[in-house]
């Protein structure tokens, strides 16, 4: 009991106005304690709350938020490609592929004028210079075809088709001769060839092989034949008068007029050869063909006659 009468006292601090007095509040009992913490709690309840202004402003400044700077990350790091980067490699393919046709084309002419040299006869193949000429020997003008030796002539063609049968090959002579063009079937190494037209200068062959695509006709002109004759002492005659009156012919084809004299001194030339061959008919019987008629039709005609004769076995 001597403890709960025992006074207390509790120091009340005081900020503000009063701040430097301090008072000293005596509690004489516990009542009185519990009767000043209400009373306390209840001034507390009642403080008046003074609210700012609203017309002032709530900040004198504008708050600012202050970033660290972020440390770079090591590493690898993505590159992203310009528009540009991203068209290069297209732009590399096409210039690649358009550099390989180009290629392509300039080795397949190349390879053209390698195998139409190997076409080319033995005789008019350019000789190699020997290193005590002074000059290279020019190369003529024209490629005429070997002179008759052994049975054997050597001419120029129009190839118009290769095939492995017979019939095949005899299906397409007969089909242009319809159409007014000249054609034989010969075989040669197990192959059967269609010929249009033949001449002894590879330049002529090869004009009558223009003529040929230029009606749509598949030709080749140019190509080395050669054709089995009569071995006799009068075969260089039979030549000079077939290179004449093929000539004669292949002008009359292509338009122009062909000289009556020379297709007539080269029919006396035939007629005068004593041996009797197909080869020698067919050149007697051209030259009559085109000394009756100056127009490209006796012209065909008159291959036709020849062909048919070198064909002739």
């Amino acid at each position: 009991m001597d403890k709960q009468n025992k006074k207390a006292s509790i120091r009340v601090v005081l900020k503000g106005e009063n701040a430097e007095k301090e008072t000293l509040i005596p509690i004489t009992s516990w009542k009185d304690r519990a009767a000043r913490e209400t009373a306390a709690s209840a001034e507390k309840d009642e403080f008046d709350w003074i609210l700012p202004d609203e017309e002032e402003d709530i900040y004198k400044e504008d708050p600012k938020v202050q970033i660290g700077k972020k440390e770079k990350r090591k590493g690898a790091s993505l590159n992203f490609e310009s528009k540009n980067d991203r068209l290069f490699p297209v732009k590399q393919f096409l210039t690649t592929a358009l550099i390989a046709v180009v290629l392509g084309v300039a080795f397949g002419f190349i390879a053209l004028n390698v195998i139409s040299d190997q076409e080319m006869p033995a005789a008019v193949q350019p000789q190699a210079a020997s290193p005590a000429a002074a000059e290279p020997a020019a190369e003529p003008a024209q490629q005429p075809a070997k002179s008759a030796s052994n049975g054997r002539l050597a001419t120029f063609v129009v190839q118009n088709g290769k095939f492995s049968s017979k019939g095949a090959a005899e299906s397409l002579a007969e089909e242009m001769k319809g159409k007014g063009f000249a054609a034989a079937v010969v075989e040669s190494d197990g192959a059967f060839f269609v010929y249009g037209g033949v001449g002894f200068l590879k330049e002529e062959t090869a004009a009558l092989g223009q003529t040929y695509q230029k009606q749509q006709v598949e030709a080749w002109g140019g190509k080395q034949a050669e054709w089995l004759v009569p071995e006799s002492s009068s075969s260089g005659k039979l030549q000079e008068a077939a290179e004449t009156i093929l000539s004669a012919s292949l002008k009359q084809i292509a338009g122009s007029k062909a000289d009556e004299s020379a297709i007539q001194a080269a029919s006396g030339l035939a007629a005068g050869v004593k041996e009797d061959s197909a080869f020698k008919k067919s050149l007697t019987e051209a030259a009559k063909q085109l000394l009756n008629d100056s127009s490209a039709s006796a012209g065909w005609k008159a291959q036709q006659l020849i062909l048919d004769g070198l064909a002739a076995k």
